[in-house]
């Protein structure tokens, strides 16, 4: 990130440079299906007598938390797609490019309806036009001057744009007046214009100064707030550093710095790192910290967060999750209340792996130094490929397993990712034949599958090697859609206990439907150790194509066993979901 305090200089360039992504960071080879047995994964089953994948024989009572949502046209969202930005001065030793739009990805795998905010006369220019094609949007983009255009957003995003147009900002304070919502993340025309009367009129920030810290800060809850879920006055939250407008504030703060942060002196203390203000008919909320909030020790992630926030501001009607809950809760049209979920602000999450798959390639991963860290395996003929930004693993004829990996010793050097660690992706797949194929999620020694298009989903746990169903089938309490845009969104947390027996919380959601969450507890001596992720396709015979998508990994610190029972503070005692006992055959 930028730092003036250490480089004034800035970087001017003398023609535009293509845009670059941020998400397109990993790298991986293609491996044999050779490696097949050595990763544990199940011979090919007998010609007769397999059942494995006709249609489940029980299902058992559907396990639902939450309530429906309200279902209607989804959040119209506005991404800033700064080519000022991208190419402009920079205090970095090259300009800043694109990535401050990725956030256009997330929120379109979210299921919100997404258009580039753009400045005037831009979409003319090469880069931007590049970098328009590169996320979906070259239709989809307003003139950020267009306050009328801009108006008919629900909200408006700038994830890190420290070159602004005055024009741009101008347009975007019009159309808060109107009723839009302003979300800002981090940095906000800090390079360009500075400072100025349109800046101190949106952030409502008085005298602002520049202020940028590299490291975590403490703070305390101001006030309750939706976004800050249950957390109460006064209580702890950590964020991963500062990237902000310093000065009073003309708002309702939620976050200050802690008391230590204060009575030190320091710049930081000057800045309010969560506010929100009202601008005639529209509000502004303002996210002044850089990094991520899970790596500080916060419950949640930046990514997370920010579609929290999104969610309250098109949608401040509908229920939020509390701060904690699986991201596998969210929904399109804001959220459901999920009274499950066990991460605590002293749990410290760190990303270790994630995979958007930003490059189409066929076969996968066929060598592609960007895919280096995968595996693949198939026992027959499944085909691997990466399209319009999916994996797909499609099966012949016959029957088939296929699978793709990464192991904790690619990834971190280490045998296994630990005692605990947190897994969400998005799966799903193509129309086929009802009941007799599935989609999974792999985790260690086992895979957490359910059935597109059966009936109430047929979700359980199977073991790998040898192949064995640990639980009986459960209801999720809707069908999964084949073929469904966005995914269905797919999240285990997979923690070791003190006995050895492991626990897995698995969340399953399929946009506006209520989400389904169910605990697990799984002998060791079934799970193995937590040494593999990754997806998994199977099917007795002719089948639609799996797609799996945005895959990420967290390690997670856990606490000692006292803290991990210890009760919410307010007399419910530990928050968990309904719990299953795996059979140990």
């Amino acid at each position: 990130m930028r730092n003036p305090a250490t480089s004034r200089t800035l970087f001017l360039p003398d023609k535009r440079r293509p845009c670059a992504t941020l998400l397109a960071r990993l790298a991986l080879p293609a491996l044999l299906a050779a490696a097949w047995p050595c990763l544990g994964f199940p011979a090919p089953p007998a010609a007769d007598g397999d059942s494995r994948d006709a249609p489940p024989a029980k299902v058992g009572v559907p396990v639902q938390v939450g309530v429906p949502i309200r279902v209607g046209v989804p959040i119209r969202v506005g991404v800033i797609v700064s080519l000022y930005t991208a190419t402009g001065p920079s205090f970095e030793a090259q300009p800043y490019g694109f990535g401050h739009a990725d956030l256009a990805r997330v929120f379109q795998k979210a299921g919100y309806e997404v258009s580039a905010v753009i400045e005037p006369g831009a979409e003319k220019e090469p880069d931007l036009q590049k970098a328009l094609q590169d996320l979906g949007l070259s239709e989809r983009w307003v003139d950020g001057s267009d306050a009328a255009a801009l108006a008919k957003l629900d909200v408006i995003v700038s994830g890190s744009n420290p070159n602004m147009r005055d024009e741009v900002i101008a347009g975007i304070i019009e159309a808060v007046r109107q009723g839009a919502a302003f979300l800002n993340l981090e940095a906000f025309g800090t390079v360009n214009p500075l400072y100025n009367k349109r800046i101190e009129t949106l952030l409502g920030i008085r005298d602002g100064e520049f202020h940028w810290r590299s490291q975590p800060m403490p703070c305390e809850v101001v006030e309750p707030h939706p976004l800050l879920g249950d957390l109460r006055k006064g209580e702890a939250f950590m964020i991963p550093g500062l990237d902000a407008w310093a000065g009073a504030v003309d708002g309702t703060p939620l976050l200050q710095p802690a008391a230590e942060v204060r009575d030190s002196g320091s710049g930081s203390a000057d800045v309010c790192p969560l506010y929100v203000r009202s601008l005639g008919k529209g509000k502004v909320l303002n996210c002044q910290w850089r990094g991520d909030l899970a790596e500080a020790g916060a419950p949640i992630t930046s990514e997370e967060f920010t579609v929290r926030c999104v969610a309250w501001l098109g949608r401040p009607e509908a229920p939020l999750p509390p701060l904690d809950a699986p991201t596998a809760s969210w929904a399109a049209a804001g959220g459901a209340p999920v009274e499950a979920g066990r991460f605590r602000a002293y749990w410290r999450r760190t990303t270790v792996f994630s995979e958007s798959f930003p490059t189409d390639i066929a076969p996968f991963p066929g060598g592609d130094p960007r895919y280096s860290d995968w595996l693949t395996g198939t026992n027959s003929d499944n085909e691997f490929r990466v399209q319009s930004g999916v994996l797909r693993i499609c099966g012949g004829q016959r029957q088939s397993d296929g699978f793709a990996l990464v192991t904790a010793q690619k990834l971190i050097g280490q045998p296994t990712f630990g005692r605990a660690i947190r897994v969400t992706a998005g799966m799903g797949g193509e129309p086929g034949p009802v009941g007799n194929w599935q989609v999974g999620l792999v985790v260690g020694g086992v895979r957490v599958i359910y059935h597109l298009g059966y009936a109430g989903g047929a979700l359980r746990i199977d073991r790998q090697t040898p192949w064995t169903r640990l639980t009986e089938n459960l209801d999720v309490g809707f069908t999964p859609t084949p073929g469904y845009r966005p995914l269905q969104r797919i999240e285990v947390l997979a923690m070791q206990r003190d006995g050895g027996d492991y626990e897995f919380q698995v969340a399953l959601t399929e946009r506006d439907r209520p989400p389904f969450m169910h605990s697990f507890v799984l002998p060791a001596s079934q799970v193995g150790s937590l040494s593999q992720v990754g997806f998994h396709r199977q099917s007795l015979g002719r089948a639609g194509e799996a797609l799996f998508d945005d895959l990420r990994i967290e390690q997670i610190e856990l606490p000692d066993a006292a803290a991990l029972n210890a009760p919410r503070g307010d007399g419910q005692g530990p928050r968990r979901p309904p719990e299953s006992q795996a059979k140990n055959p």
